[in-house]
This record gives structure tokens, sequence and C-alpha cells, in this order.
């Protein structure tokens, strides 16, 4: 692809929201998609022999070995099911596991650990093995390590 693209399409107005996701979908688009949208112009294909008309222009298996080490590509991971998440950052990491640690079955207070009944243990929060917590605490988007 070219910035020449970029000129043609005048409307994108977002790399993130708009370039990427049309970038990803010319990978794995048709021919005649491509050239219904004028972006067949703006796709280098090296390898002719092995692709058809009906297959996808940049998509990997079109793609020789030593084609693929000079081809850069873009991806994207659709989850239909399960949780899925982009930690790019400390505090999106720190708020995913906080997530999963609400969303979790296993126990936040293992039996080992001695807790004050009058004790408040937040549903973000994780107690470990054989920690003692006196009375009146209350404990919020934290995790006590085991023996403390």
């Amino acid at each position: 692809m070219d910035f020449d693209l970029l000129l043609q399409k005048k409307n994108i107005s977002s790399v993130r929201g708009e370039l990427v996701p049309l970038l990803v979908r010319c990978q794995s688009a048709s021919s005649d998609w491509l050239e219904k949208e004028g972006l067949d112009k703006f796709i280098q294909n090296n390898n002719t022999n092995s692709s058809s008309a009906s297959s996808p222009p940049l998509s990997p298996s079109n793609l020789s070995h030593e084609d693929n080490k000079n081809t850069s590509m873009c991806a994207a991971i659709i989850c239909n099911a399960g949780y899925c998440s982009r930690a790019n950052t400390l505090p999106t990491y720190v708020e995913i596991n906080r997530f999963m640690t609400r969303q979790s079955s296993e126990p936040r207070i293992p039996d080992s650990a001695e807790v004050s009944p009058k004790t408040q243990v937040g549903p973000d929060s994780l107690v470990g093995d054989s920690s003692k917590i006196g009375e009146r605490c209350s404990i919020k988007k934290s995790v006590i390590g085991s023996h403390c």
C-alpha cells in the first residue's frame, strides 16, 4: 500500500479507527472487493504465480517465505467468547487484573487465612494463604500476599 491511498480516501480521519481496519480488511478481501473499492491499484502482489483471482492478494498463504520477510501485515483478533482486553499500560494492566479477580470463581479468602469477623474484604481484593487480618479493617482494590 502506498501513501497515495490516503490521498484518494480523503474521508479517513483516524489511523486507529479507520485506516488500520481498512488495511486489515484489504489483506483478506477478494480481488473483486478491492477493485470495487478502488484499492486494487495500491496492492503490490509480488507472488503472481500462486495467487488466483479469487484468493486474497495479501493473505499469508499467498506470500512465499522470502516475500513474508519483507512484508508488514496488520492483524485483528476477534474474540467471540471469553474475555479479551488490551493491557498496553500499567494502569490498564492493573484494571484488567482487578476485573479478573472479580470474575474468578475461586475463593478470595482461603480457609488458612485468619480474618476477623468485622473485617471487610472488597470484591476486587485477594487475601493470601496463612495471612492475618485484624479487626475493623477494610480492604479494597488490594492483594494481600501469603503469610502477611
